[in-house]
């Protein structure tokens, strides 16, 4: 198939091809349709995207469907190629077609708009197929934030956690990341220590950023006890300290005076880097 679309000898409308088809759409309903979302798969995949609407519209015009699987894929190929635009239109056609419409999809959508600073439309949004019945998750509400922080628009990340807090939708890793970092950033260290240890005591797993992260503000503070402690924490939890992670530390200790820690740490990192 890849072949077929990519060769221009080879290439023809879908018309043309399903008329090969014995019977075509009114005697083979099924092996048509299942040919369809093949070459609709094809098109996405080769990032053909104007020919994969093309194969979407012909099937519903023709009384058959496209998997929303299928649909999905296109809309991550379409956001991933910064095709905000066209994703939503996508997206409209999928509504109004009456395609399943699962919370991936309308993420995928949302997290596009967010990306482009479309809150307003974003909100819209998720409001409207909510009504629909199709709630946003955690990963919906991810999106938001994290475009938010990005442009350091803090209303708006309060918006969204009073919204999740009244869904009632509980953080996940990501969200909590999100948070630890922005919480330092903004020098409430306080605040992004509690979120870090809500995070342990919900089982949920920190990674190698957010100890460094953490580590980093504490030596700021001139806590090094504190950041000597997350150190140990991270490595007893398997985690692996990074150039990052070493370079907070020995900025910590230099600061402090303390020559032969610091001296200790960097023939620590030269065997991370080597």
């Amino acid at each position: 198939m890849n072949g077929i679309v990519n060769d221009e000898n080879l290439h023809c409308p879908l018309t043309s091809m399903v008329v090969l088809i014995d019977g075509g759409v009114e005697k083979k309903p099924k092996f048509v349709k299942k040919f369809c979302d093949m070459m609709f798969v094809v098109y996405v995949n080769n990032e053909m995207f104007e020919e994969a609407i093309g194969v979407f519209e012909y099937a519903y015009e023709n009384g058959l469907e496209i998997e929303e699987k299928s649909c999905f894929a296109l809309l991550v190929a379409l956001k991933k190629s910064h095709k905000v635009e066209l994703c939503l239109a996508f997206f409209d056609r999928m509504v109004k077609k009456g395609v399943e419409i699962t919370v991936h999809s309308l993420t995928t959508v949302i997290n596009g708009l967010c990306k482009k600073g479309e809150f307003q439309r974003a909100k819209a949004l998720m409001d409207e197929l909510g009504i629909r019945g199709v709630k946003a998750n955690v990963f919906t509400y991810n999106g938001f934030i994290d475009a938010y922080i990005e442009r350091k628009d803090f209303e708006g990340v309060k918006e969204i956690l009073s919204l999740m807090e009244r869904e009632n939708a509980n953080y996940n890793a990501v969200t909590y990341t999100l948070l630890v970092k922005w919480y330092g950033s903004c020098g409430k260290i306080e605040k992004a220590g509690q979120l870090f240890d809500e995070m342990l005591e919900r089982g949920i797993e920190p990674d190698i950023y957010v100890y460094t992260a953490l580590i980093k503000w504490s030596c700021r503070l001139g806590n090094l006890k504190r950041a000597f402690s997350l150190f140990d924490a991270l490595t007893m939890r398997g985690l692996k300290p990074n150039t990052h992670t070493y370079g907070a530390l020995i900025t910590g200790v230099c600061k402090a005076g303390q020559i032969e820690a610091a001296e200790i740490l960097l023939s620590e990192r030269q065997n991370v880097i080597f």
